[in-house]
């Protein structure tokens, strides 16, 4: 775990996402090697619990070191609520971002 403190109202990751959903898990390291192509350092690309909730979807930060090597300074990923929707639970604060 990283030591960047973002504030994201109070909520972890898997109280609003199904992040042991093997789809989830798929789809998150996917995008993750699709933004950073062969910087992944690691086979195992790991959970970050640092997010920020936007009113468009959810960027997850990780500290040097943790995802990519020093030279790519903190890594962000995007995902946008429609990519999400699948994988955010019910009665979260990601619903009222979410359209039916």
């Amino acid at each position: 775990k990283s030591n960047i403190n973002i504030d994201n109202f109070g909520w972890t990751i898997e109280q609003i996402v199904n992040t042991a959903d093997k789809d989830f898990i798929a789809f998150y390291e996917n995008k993750i090697k699709s933004d950073y192509e062969d910087g992944v350092l690691g086979n195992e690309i790991p959970m970050t619990d640092n997010f920020y909730i936007l009113p468009t979807g959810i960027t997850f930060s990780y500290a040097p070191y943790e995802l990519l090597g020093f030279a790519a300074g903190e890594p962000h990923v995007f995902l946008s609520y429609e990519e999400l929707k699948p994988f955010i639970l019910k009665n979260t604060i990601l619903e009222k971002y979410i359209s039916n």
